[in-house]
């Protein structure tokens, strides 16, 4: 039986033991007690990987990385019924640890971007869109959003580069047509 129940006896364990098989037996021991920790089947993964096991290695990693997807989703979802029944806090939490597990699902930071900027946080709400553009500048609504809040908080510049950015995608022409008003009302 492992010792302790958290993965830092076995990490510690695998670094100190001369016997690495047997902190591999550890770990993998360690995984069946809690199947659901995806920082161990990472961290299983690159033992593997030392010893040269590559199709089990791989295999923890993809384990890992699918494992994580279904509890961001999870996260995503919780949040978006706790947005309906009005607990914009504790939905917000849900949210940020959907981006935590898997930092390139779109959808929480969109929502806590519009989240923020309904509670009246535009500061919050420009971050988090800046943030979402880091990872996915092609993404035209965004800086639709952007324009939106600077001019709601009468940054007239900074509204007009985000819509003109906007404009230059031109997906949206019902939108496109009623930022150019917005813009000539900017200018």
């Amino acid at each position: 039986r492992p010792p302790g129940s958290t993965l830092f006896p076995y990490t510690t364990l695998f670094r100190s033991l001369r016997n690495r098989k047997k902190a591999l037996r550890y770990m993998e021991r360690y995984l069946e007690l809690k199947p659901a920790d995806i920082d161990a089947r990472f961290k299983l993964g690159g033992i593997y990987f030392t010893y040269g096991r590559y199709p089990e290695a791989r295999s923890c990693w993809d384990d890992a990385a699918y494992r994580g997807k279904v509890k961001s989703v999870n996260a995503f979802r919780r949040g978006l019924a706790l947005i309906r029944d009005k607990r914009i806090d504790k939905a917000i939490d849900f949210l940020l640890n959907s981006i935590e597990l898997d930092i390139y699902n779109r959808d929480p930071y969109i929502e806590i971007a519009i989240l923020y900027e309904k509670e009246g946080r535009p500061e919050d709400s420009i971050k988090m869109w800046k943030r979402f553009l880091s990872l996915f500048p092609d993404t035209p609504i965004a800086y639709y959003y952007l324009g939106k809040i600077y001019e709601s908080i009468w940054d007239k510049k900074k509204a007009l580069k985000y819509y003109k950015k906007f404009v230059e995608y031109g997906q949206d022409i019902k939108l496109i047509s009623e930022i150019r008003g917005r813009m000539g009302y900017l200018n």
